[in-house]
């Protein structure tokens, strides 16, 4: 009975360390699949308070790629240095009010709050605070690497460009003899003899 149960237990301890081996966890997945990048998509623009009166400010934007996992506005809060820094404001994202009035004081530096953004975006902003004190914004959009276009030429991983760091190699360039798939339909040279 004891060489019985030995051998069992062997069994089992080898089936466990198999097992173990070929589990799938986050480090078995290649990084690029799950790596996001941080892309601004508005800003970073200072907005400072007039010297005549407080003025209600409006700026349109669009998006192109609206796959981002999150959306985040970041405030900068004047300068640290000097009596520059908001008191009173209002931020409004597509008729959202984002940061109020109570969110703003001498003491707070930076800030940053989810923005659900469209196509098509507003901003709004009004600041009541003294004149010549300014904030900062800037929107950023945390991507799938997959869903960036690194090489800036329209298109991205996720879209069929199969080397994502050569602007001249996308899905759509007219093939050259050159042994190289430069539209990335996995032919190379499909045109040329």
């Amino acid at each position: 009975m004891g060489a019985r149960f030995k051998s069992v237990s062997i069994f089992v301890i080898l089936t466990l360390a198999v097992t173990s081996s070929l589990a799938v966890t986050s480090s078995n997945i290649p990084q690029s699949a799950t790596s996001t990048v941080p892309v601004q998509i508005f800003g970073p623009e200072q907005f400072t308070r007039d010297p005549s009166s407080p003025q209600t400010v409006v700026r349109y934007f669009s998006v192109k790629r609206l796959v981002a996992q999150s959306f985040t506005m970041q405030v900068q809060n004047g300068s640290m240095e000097s009596d520059s820094q908001v008191s009173n404001a209002v931020l409004k994202f597509n008729g959202s009010v984002i940061l109020k009035q109570n969110d703003f004081n001498q003491n707070v530096s930076s800030l940053g709050k989810p923005v659900v953004v469209l196509g098509a975006n507003a901003f709004e902003i009004k600041l009541n605070s003294i004149p010549t004190s300014y904030i900062i914004v800037t929107i950023v959009g945390n991507y799938l690497s997959i869903d960036v276009d690194d090489d800036g030429d329209g298109f991205t991983e996720n879209e069929g460009d199969c080397n994502d760091m050569d602007s001249l190699i996308n899905p759509s360039v007219v093939m050259d003899c050159d042994y190289i798939d430069n539209n990335s339909d996995g032919q190379i040279d499909e045109r040329g003899t």
